[in-house]
């Protein structure tokens, strides 16, 4: 079998012959188009750069094993988790690593023949990625779709629509990637390739970071705000683009800055587009805002864009008004300290910080652009659980995820549950709640933290392998908590809430 694909591809003499392939192309979502290109060698490096309508862009490298994301505020920081396992995936489908022994390690498996898709179904298994079946046409022996999981471990399927030839062998020319909603498809059109092209110094290698310069506009390096602190979210005073004040809640579970549709629309913020983005709960619709500046008191944050949600289902569960939230675009940028406590947030210059000696810092990995940090679960009756943890200031309270509460079977463990449910940017979705025996960030243990946990959360952080529990504000608001990204840390210093129940 893998010798008629190769045969298909134009023949496993040519095919050992490519040692790199430049593609370039465009690609086109949710009503937003844009351009890509990307670099892939025989070693199993890539890099792949990614421009949507100037509002969203991207770069993805890999080595062959370790991999870095740089997004579209020009932070960097190191794939982990489903991220390094979707990398590693592309990588060796890339260099043909299982045509080629020597090349990237891993297992191929024949599956047998999908009358239904008139297919062979061969199952690709590369060491450090996602598994991945690959449909080869019965007729062509060409791969016609792909089956596999994303970085946060939701279905996607690859429909390959149409082949090119490149010097003797056959490249995809168009690609169907889907995750179910054909609305949130996206369609990437390889429109140029170059074979065995020089390599660049420094092509897979951590991106140099460009985010855009932070202005402290009081010629410090730091700016306190006052800030409410409403049902454990933090709102911070904001004007979008030299507008009125607006109210944006402090979201580290954000992948990107959001401005509300009804504040977008007062002020007369243009957007468009339909994007797809995933939250605790699931997917959402996003539309795309270009070269944003927003102000906070003391300091200017240019944004290449921020995202524009149509929040109407979802402001009355956080039972104020809101008009956006700051997400990591911003905190990549900054040392953010939130004082609970004494409601207000220092924003710092991160060449100027210096933590407190009575913090305790926790090293950060990212999932995407979620925060994790190590911790320990305890369950009733249990030896401790090291597990990942997700902190999220845009949740209420601590959320075991669906993998973790069902392959511990938190239901037959508990001695009481109840139901209750989540709101988050997918909607709503069913929780329990019952009392575990303790949660340790770091050297602090909070004794019998109530914790919820669906058993059935197909899409978002909550149904991720990656994450064991998300910790939101009713837990983070018994410290201070400094989001330190750029030096991959989160600090943590109890404050007089942090002894009660």
């Amino acid at each position: 079998m893998l010798d008629r694909w190769a045969a298909a591809l134009g023949g496993r003499e040519k095919l050992e012959q490519v040692r790199m392939v430049h593609s370039q192309g465009s690609v086109e979502t949710g009503g937003v188009r844009g351009t890509f290109e990307r670099w892939s060698t025989w070693r199993g490096e890539f890099r792949m750069a990614l421009d949507l309508s100037g509002a969203i862009r991207q770069v993805n490298v890999f080595d062959g094993k370790q991999g870095w994301a740089m997004d579209s505020s020009g932070a960097v920081h190191e794939l982990s988790g489903g991220n390094l396992r979707s990398a590693a995936s592309s990588a060796y489908e890339a260099s043909e690593s299982f045509l080629f022994p020597g090349r990237l390690a891993g297992v191929v498996v024949f599956s047998g023949h999908d009358t239904n898709q008139s297919a062979y179904v061969v199952r690709l298994e590369p060491d450090g990625g996602n598994p991945v079946t690959v449909f080869l046409d019965e007729n062509t022996f060409l791969p016609k779709r792909e089956e596999t999981t994303g970085p946060l471990g939701n279905p996607r399927s690859i429909t390959i629509s149409a082949w090119r030839d490149v010097e003797g062998f056959k490249i995809p020319s168009r690609i169907i990637q889907s995750t179910g909603d054909p609305k949130f498809d996206i369609v990437i059109a390889t429109e140029h390739v170059e074979i065995n092209t020089p390599i660049a110094d420094g092509l897979f290698t951590k991106p140099t970071e460009t985010a855009a310069q932070v202005h402290f506009t009081n010629a410090a390096h730091q700016a306190v705000i006052p800030v409410d602190v409403y049902a454990q979210h933090v709102f911070v005073p904001v004007r979008v683009n030299g507008s009125e004040t607006a109210w944006f809640f402090l979201d580290s579970g954000a992948g990107g800055s959001v401005v509300t549709k009804a504040w977008a629309e007062r002020i007369g913020l243009a957007s468009e587009g339909a994007m797809r983005a995933v939250g605790a709960a699931g997917a959402t619709s996003l539309a795309l805002a270009k070269n944003v500046v927003l102000t906070l008191p003391g300091v200017e944050l240019p944004m290449p864009s921020v995202t524009v949600l149509d929040a109407t289902a979802g402001m009355p569960e956080l039972g104020r008004r809101w008009d956006g939230l700051l997400g990591y675009d911003v905190l990549s940028r900054l040392v953010v300290r939130v004082d609970y406590e004494h409601k207000e947030i220092t924003i710092i210059d991160p060449a100027f910080f210096v933590p407190s000696d009575h913090a305790a810092a926790l090293p950060l990995t990212f999932l995407g652009n979620w925060p994790l940090v190590s911790a320990k679960i305890t369950l009733p009756g249990r030896e401790p659980i090291e597990i990942k943890c997700f902190i999220d200031t845009g949740a209420g309270g601590l959320m075991l995820s669906t993998p973790f509460a069902n392959a511990n079977h938190i239901l037959d463990v508990v001695p009481k549950s109840v139901a209750s449910s989540i709101y988050g940017a997918g909607g709503e979705s069913q929780r329990f709640e019952a009392r575990l025996a303790g949660l340790q960030l770091g050297p602090y243990l909070l004794r019998n933290p109530v914790a919820g946990f669906s058993p059935d959360t197909k899409e978002g952080a909550l149904a991720s392998p990656d994450i064991g529990t998300m910790v939101g504000g009713e837990i983070l608001q018994r410290f201070t908590v400094t989001f330190d990204y750029p030096h991959h840390r989160i600090l943590l210093e109890p404050n007089s809430r942090f002894g009660p129940p």
